[in-house]
Formats: C-alpha cells, structure tokens, sequence
C-alpha cells in the first residue's frame, strides 16, 4: 500500500490531492465523466469540466493492461495542451518480494515543457511484522535550456490495522528563488525540500478509522476520522496551522484558515442510493466555504456516468 493510495478512499471523499493536502483546487461549477470498460484489459474515460467563467475543460484518459495476468500497466491522459503517460512493469516477484519499474512523462505545450520521471517500486511481505511498500522517483522537466530536478522517496509501513508513512521531496538541481509575495521580494533562496509529509492511520473497528497527517513544508497538523455505516459513509479532518515560512516566498504563512485564523476543514460523505446510483458531497471550509455534489450512475457492467 503506497503513501498515495493509503487513505484514498478518504482522499477522494474530501476532495484532497494526496501528494498535496494544503492545495484547493479551483472552483468547478459543473463537470461530468463518462467511463467505458471497452475489454477486460482497456478503460476508457472522458471528462468536461465548467469552472465559475465557463470556461471548458476536457480529458480524455486510456488505462490499459499488459503482461501475464494484466499485471503490467500504461495510463494515458489526454489534455488540449498536454499528454501525460505512466507505465509499470513487474520484473521480481518471488517469497513476499516484489519489485516494479515506472515511468512517467509529460509534455505540456502551454507551459513549453516536457517532465520525464523514472521510478522503481519495492513491496515486502513481512518485515517485523509489518508490510512495507517503498517507491523512489527522479523527475527531469526540461524547458529549453531549462532543467529542473525533482528527486522522491516515499516509504510505507503497515499491517491490518495500523499503517504509517512519509513522502518527500528533494530539489535536485539548481536553486530556485523566493517568489514575491505581493509587492515584497524576499532575498534568498526556496527550501531544498519542497515536500515533507508525515501521515497515519488506525482502524478501531469495522466501522470506524483515525487519521493523522503533518505537512514540515507547509507547516500544518490535522487529524481526522472515518466513520462506515450502513447508509452511508463520513469522513471529517481538521486542520492546525504552524508558525513559519513561506516554502514558496519565505514570508511567514498565511494559513487563510476560517475568520482568517489557522484553523479550517474538510467534510466528504458518500451515500449510496441502490446498488447503481450513490451520491457523494464534499466541503472545504477556510477563509471561503466550498461545496460539492457529485452523482455516480451504474448504467451497466461495462459503463458508469458521474456528474
């Protein structure tokens, strides 16, 4: 169970990025997904998005399986200014040790780049009674003559109930400036490590999970909880703001918690309906309030509709 699927249920609930927990994403006024399972190995999905100008957004993605049993795979996403690719491979696979080579590569005409990310996967049945998943990752984004380093070291540790882990980020390449906090320019330089996250979880029961996360980066604690019933399910984590600064412009955070405070939270809860419709709600509240609503339809075995 790597850092990013550990809580993703949660994740996806709330409407958190899991590499990402401070990031709000923009408001959506509208969106709706359509998914085909077009053979037992290719899956297709296209998104439209509206955001609160009107303005159109589509994605289209392609997940495809490959190798004995499918154990192999490639995601490919599809923007109007940008194609991104991610491929796994499974070379090892013997007494509890499995090891998978990845790769990622990105190519954003907008922005004038292209990200290329090689990677390797290490999973552990047991070790002192625990299971362990570890990931390693160097990105390359190459901007003309431009080239930007992005070492990642993600390590979990866990067992049925209990789970742990971190995930960091390391600058690799050459120092990058303090940008400008409204009219101040601060002198110096961004941290080395632009992500730190600490994170765990555990289940008291069938019915109920405690989370806790930390961000070192962005200086703030939070903990949460999920809680299964029969009708529906409730996830809710709260947010501490830290003293410190800025990793983007060295001057001390602004948390735009609730009242301007540093303090805000998230509320998610998904409620199935029958047994092809669930309904599922999410707000952030900060120093704005944001909402939504989505619904996912069934409409048989091969295709499902969320809007």
């Amino acid at each position: 169970m790597f850092f990013n699927l550990a809580l993703k249920g949660v994740d996806s609930r709330l409407g958190v990025k899991p590499d990402s927990p401070y990031r709000v994403d923009p408001f959506c006024r509208y969106s709706g997904n359509v998914n085909v399972k077009a053979s037992s190995k290719i899956g297709l999905s296209h998104k439209v998005e509206f955001d609160e100008n009107e303005k159109r957004k589509d994605t289209s993605v392609m997940n495809m399986k490959w190798g004995a049993n499918g154990a192999n795979k490639s995601d490919h996403t599809f923007d109007r200014d940008k194609y991104l690719a991610f491929f796994t491979h499974k070379f090892y696979d013997e007494e509890g040790v499995k090891m998978t080579a990845t790769g990622k590569m990105e190519r954003n005409a907008t922005k004038g780049t292209n990200m290329y990310e090689p990677g390797m996967q290490l999973e552990m049945n047991d070790l002192a009674g625990f299971r362990i998943a570890a990931q390693a990752m160097h990105s390359i984004t190459m901007k003309g003559e431009n080239k930007d380093q992005v070492a990642n070291l993600q390590l979990s540790a866990f067992n049925d109930d209990l789970w742990f882990g971190f995930n960091v980020k390391r600058n690799m390449g050459a120092p990058v400036a303090f940008a400008k906090a409204g009219d101040v320019q601060k002198e110096g330089n961004q941290p080395t490590n632009t992500l730190m996250l600490l994170a765990a979880y555990y289940n008291l029961n069938k019915e109920s999970q405690l989370f806790a996360r930390a961000d070192l980066a962005n200086h703030f604690v939070s903990a949460g909880g999920t809680y299964k019933h029969a009708d529906f399910t409730l996830s809710k984590e709260f947010y501490f703001g830290l003293k410190g600064a800025s990793p983007t412009t060295g001057a001390d955070m602004d948390h735009k918690g609730v009242n301007g405070g540093n303090m805000w939270m998230r509320v998610g809860v998904d409620m199935p309906i029958s047994k092809e419709t669930q309904v599922s709600w999410n707000c952030h509240k900060a120093e704005k309030f944001q909402s939504q609503v989505n619904f996912n339809q069934k409409v048989n075995d091969n295709v499902n509709v969320q809007f």
